[in-house]
């Protein structure tokens, strides 16, 4: 026997060192020649399947410590190599305005200083502040701190799983957590590690709290799944999973007691969980600015029929994580059917954490995508580790050889899918690889630059500020802040002056109404090398800071002028004349000759920004141009008259 455990563990580790090599060879060779390594990896790996043949548990204990380190390199590699996802620049950009004495949020929000955390991050932003105050900032920082997050949930779920089933489904639990798509999609530098990591801690201390009859131990659970709730509001769907549990079990102690009022393990969990979730929507919602209290319900409410856009919803989430890898979900699937068959204590508890963790998804998951459904991941280790579970009536091989199989094909289709990640980067950074030099060349490092988020990471040495691509109703900063989105989004424009405009994605509705408007005004592409900025009526080479909110129409900045024309830009706040002069005046030869324009203001967005071509009265190489607008004050306010000193 000892001496097939030893040859058993030698070969585990030549086949071990053999299948990272051959990761290495698949993700520095071709595609192509990485098919025929994933071949090799899965001949290797099912040797291994063959040799296990007797149940000693040690020779067990070696495979699956392989498969997890196996699961951790290969994150550590898709860590290192995925391309960037677009909340990395919004959370890059926050950090960066916080070391730099901003509120807690992005440079590119205006929020009131009396909101202590915004409602939709929580301490995220503050947790990389202070690593990049240690670490510097960048995108590879804060990808390090998300990967060293995530792997702090793994003692925290094995031994989750250790006290609510057994050790042996503990290790199942981890092989399938360190390989599951969910696990590898938790690196980017956004908060969804953290998340990950504090579920993993509700259900630790869930975990060591259902074997104690003390009402504080059930509410410490309260307490962790509220304060769960700081990493982001999505985080609210497992105080239904926990919160379910609890309402189970109490039902059957009132069922079998025949009363109404029964003493359970529920009560010591609402004693927490109830007044600090109101203190949480106290503090994140009703306590904002004008309109907060909306901010957060308006951009989770759908246009059409409630029920129907949840479920809906719900089944977008399973088919896009059923998309990474449909083996994960059937896996999990298979695991709670077992469990139903058998119905003993520990499947009804494993039947309620994942059931009530769905319902909670149904119920209060405000978006389908994979990077949400990863914060579930530990309930879901603890239903597969269930399915692995050794019992008495059961041959314990048979299943350990099928949670190996199961493990090895789901560490392939991640080597796969890390490939296919390692390949988007490249293409990305070969695509962002022209604009970003030429902001480079035509600005200095502290410039501010109005860019998608995208961008951020690769100039992080500049003021990055940035409109998020989606509809004003998404985004709460206008509600937070209290003013009407297109007007705070137009401040946010003008106050970046002069600035560098990257093009958004030419995508259809990606951007928000008013960013295209500026775009289209300015007629940039890529980067506007130099606009005159008018600031009080005379030009200034700085930002425009003093909004002038009270006139309706205001010019706002020109391009040099060619020999017969001047292009300008307006923004709109209010309702305007259908028609409003224009008068450009210069001196010229001893005289001074002026040239009307009509400005037709039919067409105009009541709050936008407007190009406009001025025809010149004479073509000068030099000269000083007086603008006058021939309106009343009420339309122009100051800037009815102004003096545009043009080198």
């Amino acid at each position: 026997m000892l001496r097939r455990v030893v040859n058993s563990l030698v070969g585990l580790a030549a086949v071990f060192a053999l299948s990272i090599a051959a990761i290495s060879i698949v993700y520095l060779d071709a595609y192509w020649n990485g098919i025929y390594v994933l071949s090799v990896f899965f001949g290797l790996w099912a040797v291994i399947i063959l040799a296990l043949r007797d149940d000693d548990e040690s020779v067990y204990l070696i495979a699956y410590l392989l498969l997890i380190l196996t699961g951790v390199l290969i994150r550590l590699y898709v860590t290192v190599s995925g391309f960037v996802w677009t909340d990395e620049g919004f959370h890059l950009s926050a950090a960066a305005g916080m070391l730099s004495g901003g509120t807690i949020a992005p440079a590119m929000m205006f929020l009131p200083q009396n909101i202590p955390l915004p409602p939709w991050r929580g301490i995220v932003f503050g947790l990389y502040k202070g690593w990049a105050s240690l670490f510097g900032l960048g995108l590879p920082q804060m990808r390090l701190l998300a990967f060293l997050l995530g792997l702090l949930s793994l003692p925290l779920t094995f031994d989750a799983i250790r006290r609510l089933i057994s050790r042996k489904a503990a290790w199942a639990g981890l092989v399938f957590f360190t390989g599951s798509s969910l696990f590898m999609l938790s690196h980017t530098g956004r908060n969804d590690s953290l998340i990950m990591l504090l579920v993993s801690g509700v259900l630790w201390v869930f975990a060591w709290a259902w074997s104690q009859e003390k009402w504080w131990a059930h509410a410490l659970v309260g307490v962790s799944a509220v304060f769960a709730l700081e990493g982001h509001f999505a985080a609210a769907s497992f105080l239904v999973t926990f919160g379910g549990v609890y309402a189970a079990d109490y039902l059957v102690q009132a069922v079998s007691a025949r009363k109404l009022i029964v003493p359970a393990k529920m009560w010591g969990f609402l004693s927490t969980v109830l007044p600090l979730t109101g203190l949480y929507v106290w503090v994140h919602i009703i306590s904002l600015p004008s309109g907060g209290a909306l901010s957060t319900a308006d951009a989770f409410l759908p246009e059409r029929n409630l029920l129907l856009a949840q479920v809906d919803g719900f089944m977008a989430r399973v088919q896009l994580w059923a998309g990474y890898t449909l083996l994960e979900p059937t896996l999990l699937l298979a695991a709670m059917i077992v469990a139903g068959l058998r119905r003993r204590p520990v499947d009804w508890l494993v039947l309620g954490l994942v059931g009530f963790t769905a319902v909670g998804y149904l119920l209060l998951g405000t978006d389908p995508s994979v990077m949400h459904t990863l914060y579930g991941l530990p309930v879901y280790a603890v239903g597969v580790a269930r399915l692995f579970d050794e019992d008495e009536d059961e041959s314990l091989p048979v299943r350990q050889w099928a949670l190996l199989l199961i493990a090895l094909l789901m560490l392939g289709t991640q080597l796969r899918q890390g490939r296919l990640a390692s390949e988007a980067r490249d293409y990305f950074a070969d695509e962002y690889a022209p604009i970003v030099e030429s902001a480079r060349a035509h600005t200095d490092p502290g410039e501010a630059i109005i860019t998608p988020p995208v961008f951020v990471p690769f100039l992080i040495d500049h003021t990055t500020l940035f409109l998020h691509n989606y509809e004003p109703g998404v985004l709460r900063g206008p509600a937070l802040a209290g003013e009407p989105p297109a007007i705070y989004w137009q401040r946010i424009l003008l106050e970046t002056w002069p600035a560098v405009y990257i093009a958004p994605y030419q995508v259809p509705n990606d951007a928000l109404r008013i960013q295209q408007q500026y775009m289209e005004a300015r007629s940039a592409q890529e980067v506007v090398e130099h606009v005159y900025v008018v600031d009080d009526g005379l030009l200034a080479p700085g930002p425009y800071f003093d909004v002038n909110s009270d006139a309706p129409l205001q010019i706002v900045a020109h391009a040099p002028p060619n020999d017969e024309s001047l292009h300008t830009l307006w923004v709109s706040r209010g309702e305007l004349p259908p028609a409003i002069p224009v008068v450009i005046e210069t001196m010229a030869e001893g005289s001074v000759r002026s040239e009307t324009t009509i400005l037709s203001t039919v067409d105009w967005a009541t709050v936008g920004f407007h190009a406009v071509e001025l025809r010149l009265p004479v073509p000068a190489e030099s000269r000083a141009l007086v603008l006058r607008i021939d309106a009343p004050l009420s339309v122009c306010g100051s800037n009815c008259e102004v003096l545009l000193h043009v080198p």
